[in-house]
């Protein structure tokens, strides 16, 4: 796939997103660019050079090449902020433009390949420890896949036929085709009753996606996941807790009708939501009702309106305190 093509694809979706780019990274600066040239050589060459000699030689081996690599250095090599290592820049898929990626996650580069790993090691620690089966043998969706930055971390495990990607923006989804992720993609509904592949999946992950959608959406699309998992499947999903509203301008609602005591307001089941404005130039808008916003719940309400799964684990990120990791196990 041709640089020029992702670029101008690129470019054309960051024009879409431009007028949220503010909104989403909030006021802070972009993060520096960061070479990591300086640094991989001095202190990786001997994890990496032999990874790069192998790729040299064989540059259509599978992911797995770099089984050996840490969770942080694997994750940090797919920014591709650096270019001592063609053989493995060659492997790996292209990454978007910076304000795309600021644009739909809040951050970019190596700020956002840190909360990535954070998330991608956690679920990879909850599939061995209640999975039925290795990582490296299951199937995988990732809901709300976005341009890829999670299905190029599980790519190193689970191969392009087990690992699969949906999004219910479909400029997005060819930002990830572009790139050369190696996943299945299909495009869902906004408030999909199934999801758009035929496989039941072992396990699934949804990082960002309900801490963003209205209680409607989430629990269509809770019943959607719940119908894609394999009996006794596993569910990672972040949310945000009642918390999240004091640092949040656009939850300022929320958090006025919640008054003083945020715990006791979010004691029971209750479903915080504050949407975007219906804004037509919004990739979330689907030209109705405006499902996308800002969302906050309990695990009150995890434990009262979830029932068709079970709840095994709840896991802070000290990367980001914001996306609560609930590991959860589908009831049959």
């Amino acid at each position: 796939m041709s640089n020029g093509r992702l670029r101008a694809g690129a470019a054309a979706l960051t024009r879409k997103l431009e007028p949220h780019a503010r909104r989403l990274a909030g006021e802070s600066e972009k993060a520096a660019a960061i070479d990591l040239d300086d640094w991989l050589k001095p202190c990786f060459g001997a994890e990496l050079d032999p990874v790069e000699a192998r790729l040299t030689t064989d540059p259509d081996l599978p992911l797995s090449v770099f089984s050996g690599l840490s969770d942080d250095l694997w994750a940090l090599l797919s920014t591709r902020s650096y270019s001592a290592y063609p053989a493995i820049l060659k492997a790996l898929p292209e990454v978007p433009d910076p304000a795309l990626q600021i644009s739909w996650n809040g951050a970019e580069g190596v700020t956002l390949a840190a909360q990535s790993a954070s998330f991608y090691s956690k679920v990879k620690a909850r599939i061995r420890r209640y999975g039925e089966i290795p990582v490296e043998e299951a199937s995988l969706l990732d809901f709300g896949c976005g341009w890829g930055r999670l299905l190029r971390l599980f790519g190193r495990e689970v191969t392009p036929d087990r690992l699969f990607g949906c999004d219910p923006v479909e400029s997005i989804l060819d930002t990830c085709r572009e790139a050369g992720v190696r996943a299945t993609l299909a495009r869902s509904e906004f408030l999909p009753r199934e999801i758009p592949f035929e496989e039941k999946f072992d396990a699934a992950y949804s990082f960002s996606v309900f801490t963003h959608i209205s209680e409607e959406s989430h629990l269509t699309c809770l019943n959607a996941i719940h119908g894609s998992l394999k009996p006794g499947g596993l569910f990672f999903v972040t949310v945000r807790p009642p918390g999240y509203l004091r640092i949040s301008a656009e939850s300022a609602p929320l958090l006025e009708q919640a008054g003083p005591d945020l715990a006791k307001a979010y004691e029971g089941p209750r479903y915080g939501f504050q949407p975007h404005a219906s804004d037509e130039s919004h990739p979330q808008f689907d030209g109705t009702k405006m499902h996308y916003g800002e969302a906050v719940i309990g695990l009150d309400y995890i434990r009262e309106k979830w029932d068709m799964f079970e709840l095994l684990d709840v896991t802070p990120q000290a990367s980001d305190m914001y996306q609560v990791v609930v590991t959860l196990r589908r009831k049959d």
